[in-house]
């Protein structure tokens, strides 16, 4: 299963990017929108059943404005934006009760990836990896071509496999000597948030580093977007 992550309010790129329609849904490069490529390559490897949109209600007026092909029961809304974590974790919980056993792609909205092929190669080797170690979750990152200072990085580990390593760590929006750093280092990737997860793997690590924001998610779950002003405010709590 896939799960696009598209509730952003796409900040980083004002103007360009407006809250009303942030860069998701934008036409950065190319004829398509960032959003429209992600679900492109997510369809390349899934059918659309199985791939779901995790946004808010309003984003998702937008997606449907410009295509007619997602179903409703697609659709994963989230009572507002409230981080990624959060959102996460409700989408988590709702698709674990369908689906306990299965394995799910997370990935950003607002990504772009102009190697198509190869991400559908890397998706897959991931997917391997995680049958194989099904309690942990493989985040692919992408080699650095010049220091950026708007991305997260992957801090690289010790080497498991012939094309895999345990993280080390995680650098968040460095500042430029650092990410000068990191892009002439060969330990380090950028983070375009492209993970592969079993849902019952998710959940455990969720409640094991997370239990009380976890807790909060798992009472409203059942109701998203919340349906009342307590459970907006319990959502809330959860960050």
């Amino acid at each position: 299963y896939g799960v696009i992550l598209a509730g952003g309010g796409g900040a980083r790129l004002w103007p360009i990017s407006r809250k009303v329609k942030p860069k998701q849904f934008r036409a950065i490069s190319g004829g398509q929108t960032l959003f429209d490529a992600t679900y492109k390559r997510a369809l390349s490897l899934l059918t659309a059943e199985d791939i779901f949109v995790l946004t808010t209600s309003e984003y998702a007026d937008v997606i449907k404005e410009g295509r007619h092909d997602i179903a409703e029961e697609q659709f994963i809304l989230e009572p507002f934006q409230n981080g990624n974590a959060a959102a996460i974790g409700l989408a988590a919980l709702k698709l674990c009760k369908r689906f306990p056993d299965e394995t799910v792609l997370l990935c950003s909205s607002d990504a772009y990836i102009k190697e198509e092929d190869h991400f559908g190669i890397k998706v897959r080797r991931a997917e391997k990896i995680v049958h194989e170690h099904p309690d942990n979750a493989v985040l692919i990152g992408v080699v650095p071509s010049y220091p950026e200072t708007a991305y997260g990085y992957i801090k690289l580990g010790k080497k498991l496999g012939e094309d895999y390593f345990q993280s080390a760590g995680f650098m968040e929006k460095p500042d430029l000597k650092t990410a000068e750093q990191f892009s002439a280092s060969s330990g380090y990737l950028w983070n375009i948030f492209l993970v592969v997860w079993k849902l019952d793997a998710l959940i455990k690590s969720y409640r094991k580093f997370w239990g009380p924001q976890m807790a909060v998610l798992e009472k409203i779950a059942h109701h998203a977007p919340a349906s009342s002003l307590e459970e907006r405010e319990e959502y809330a709590r959860a960050r």
